[in-house]
């Protein structure tokens, strides 16, 4: 009986994601409701899917080129990568936003290929982004799992080449520093991050 229940209320839960984080979904659903959500108000559903939406266009802020077409949003509010992250309570301490947006980007084709101009692009604003995140909040209450970040003694790193040059990404003393850097820096850095 208590395995029963516990099916039950997965499956709810589940339908509950789906009808906050899936627009096409809760579309269909109220066609042919089931039971468990045939008493929904609809009108407080839709409110607090606006809400929803509105923190994935929040991310726009982070991507602005690679996060520029609000559809791509809404697809990743409704992805795997999206419920890994720690924005939903159940998923407990998750990945940011922003890394599983990476994340749900990173194997679109558009995205995937890593030397084309728009993968580029992604990971600089990726890492930009979380660096700039971590350099205002030291101790984060996600999980970082990105091998594009790496922690250090007092802060993080990164090393990025947007559209061919190279960029430094870094956290230190609470600090945000960013800009281009030599090939004989790069490669000298990125060693160190390698041997550590």
């Amino acid at each position: 009986m208590e395995s029963l229940l516990a099916g039950e209320r997965a499956q709810a839960e589940e339908t509950l994601f789906r009808l906050l984080h899936d627009a096409a979904f809760r579309k269909d659903y109220f066609l042919d409701p089931s039971e468990t959500f045939s008493e929904v108000d609809l009108d407080q559903l839709e409110k607090s899917a606006r809400r929803v939406l509105q923190l994935g266009h929040e991310l726009i802020r982070t991507f602005p080129r690679s996060a520029s077409n609000p559809k791509l949003v809404e697809e990743f509010l409704a992805s795997p990568e999206y419920r890994r992250t720690g924005q939903i309570s159940l998923s407990g301490y998750g990945l940011s936003a922003e890394e599983g947006f990476f994340q749900f980007c990173s194997r679109d084709p558009l995205f995937s290929d890593p030397v084309s101009t728009a993968h580029s692009i992604l990971v600089d604003e990726f890492v930009g982004g979380m660096i700039r995140i971590l350099a205002s909040n030291p101790a984060p209450d996600f999980r970082v799992e990105s091998s594009l970040l790496h922690r250090r003694d007092d802060g993080w790193l990164a090393v990025t080449r947007p559209e061919g040059r190279w960029t430094l990404h870094a956290v230190a003393g609470g600090k945000y520093i960013s800009g281009a850097i030599s090939d004989a820096v790069a490669k000298q850095l990125l060693s160190d991050i390698a041997a550590s």
